[in-house]
C-alpha cells in the first residue's frame, strides 16, 4: 500500500530553516536572527517543492528564522493550520552568543563535556519524538505534516530514522550511511513515514530532499 494512502502511517517532513543573515557569533536560541535573501529564496523553493505532496498542517520552532521559513510554506498553502511548537526548538546550550571560532575549535560539538541543564543529543531526540508521536496519534494521524526545525534536531531525527546511534558523531555517521550532504542543508526536507505501534512509534520510510541544492 502507498504510505500516502495508509491511515496507519503519518508522514512528517522535518525541514531545517533557511540561511540566516551573516553572523560572527553562534546564535542558537538567541532572538532576532532572520533569513538572508538567499534563505528567503530557499524557503520559497521548499514551499514550491511541497506542491506535489501538500501538507495538512505546518508547525515551526518559535524562533524567527524557522517561523519565516514556515510562513513561506503557509503562504503557499494558506488554508493549512499553522502553529509553533517548543519541541522543535534549537538545542539548549551554553554556547549561545559565543564567537563562531569557539564552535569551530570544538568541531561544532555542543555536547561533549556538557552537563545539565544543557541538552545532550538524546534530550533533543526525545522531544522531537514526543512531537512525532503526538502528531501520529492526534487529529493529523495518517496525514502529511511539515515541521520546521534546526540543523542538529533534524540530524538526530535522521539518525533515529536510519537506526543509527544518536550522539555527537551522528552527522559523520549520516554522511557515511548515504546522506547526500555533509550536514542537513538549509531548507532540506527529511520526510519520515511514522507508524504507531504498541510500544510507541517507528520509522517505516525516509526520503531526503533539498530542492535548493538540487538533491532529490
Amino acid at each position: 500500500m502507498d504510505p500516502a494512502s495508509d491511515p496507519r502511517v503519518t508522514r512528517i517532513t522535518f525541514i531545517r530553516h533557511g540561511e540566516v543573515e551573516k553572523r560572527e557569533n553562534f546564535y542558537g536560541r538567541l532572538p532576532g536572527f532572520w533569513l538572508s535573501p538567499a534563505g528567503q529564496e530557499q524557503a520559497q523553493a521548499t514551499a514550491l517543492a511541497l506542491a506535489d505532496d501538500p501538507p495538512d498542517a505546518v508547525f515551526s520552532s518559535p524562533l524567527l528564522r524557522t517561523r519565516q521559513t514556515a510562513m513561506a510554506i503557509h503562504e503557499r498553502f494558506p488554508k493549512v493550520p499553522f502553529a509553533t511548537d517548543d519541541r522543535l526548538l534549537e538545542v539548549f546550550t551554553r554556547f549561545d552568543g559565543c564567537p563562531m571560532s569557539v564552535l569551530v575549535e570544538r568541531g561544532f560539538d555542543l555536547y561533549t563535556g556538557e552537563q545539565p541543564p544543557y541538552e545532550q543529543p538524546g534530550d533533543v531526540l526525545r522531544r522531537l519524538l514526543d512531537f512525532a508521536a503526538e502528531a501520529a496519534a492526534g487529529p493529523h494521524a495518517g496525514c502529511h505534516i511539515v515541521a520546521v526545525s534546526h540543523g542538529d534536531p533534524v540530524t538526530f531525527l535522521l539518525g533515529w530514522a536510519m537506526s543509527l546511534p544518536v550522539g555527537p558523531s551522528t552527522r559523520e555517521l549520516l554522511a557515511r550511511n548515504g546522506l547526500p550532504e555533509i550536514y542537513p542543508g538549509y531548507c532540506c526536507m527529511a520526510t519520515v513515514e511514522i507508524e504507531t505501534t504498541a510500544d510507541g512509534i517507528r520509522a517505516v520510510g525516509l526520503r531526503y530532499r533539498n530542492p535548493w541544492a538540487g538533491i532529490s
